[in-house]
């Protein structure tokens, strides 16, 4: 999933977020693993070529 944060300046971040559950033996979920990587630059570069085609 795709997030928008905010830093301290109000400057917008999009966060792509990936969460995976961790499972005991009977199969409750008991932690989620999460990973989260800034992909603002990658958005914007994005962007750009759809405006160039």
């Amino acid at each position: 999933m795709t997030h928008t944060h905010y830093d301290s300046k109000g400057n917008k971040i999009l966060v792509e977020i990936n969460a995976s559950p961790v499972l005991d033996k009977k199969g409750n979920v008991v932690q989620i693993i999460e990973l989260c990587r800034d992909i603002t630059e990658r958005k914007k570069i994005d962007e750009a070529l759809n405006e160039i085609n």
